[in-house]
């Protein structure tokens, strides 16, 4: 079989990201690499990442822009709290990352479109490194 895509969750417990969890570690083609979120979140929110960490046996990276530089991690996926979904979600695609987002996609036009541009941002610098 051909290399694994490596994904990052963003977001943990109490949110859809235990599903889609779930069924990316069934597939095959893919290996959780780790779970990570924003910095200075609410105790609850940062307990329940780490439950989610803990029952998928994956470490929790503390920085996301870190684990966002990982060349381990092709996909992430996005299951943070709808307010932080585009800000999350532009800075995973100026990463260069392919995005699997939570519904919806962004609360407003402007953090939607802070998406669509950062991943035509992206694509283009990742056409630049190859």
């Amino acid at each position: 079989m051909a290399a694994k895509f490596g994904l990052l969750l963003i977001g943990g417990g109490q949110t859809h990201q235990e599903n889609y969890a779930r069924a990316f570690e069934a597939d095959e083609r893919c290996q959780i690499i780790g779970l990570t979120d924003e910095a200075d979140l609410p105790a609850r929110r940062q307990e329940l990442n780490q439950i989610l960490a803990s029952e998928l046996e994956v470490p929790v990276f503390d920085d996301l822009e870190t684990a966002l530089a990982r060349d381990d991690v092709q996909i992430v996926s996005v299951c943070v709290e709808p307010e932080r979904r585009g800000r999350v979600a532009a800075l995973c695609a100026q990463a260069g990352k392919h995005l699997y987002i939570d519904k919806p996609m962004a609360t407003s036009v402007s953090s939607a479109t802070e998406i669509v541009t950062a991943v035509k941002t992206g694509r283009a610098s990742r056409r630049e490194r190859v």
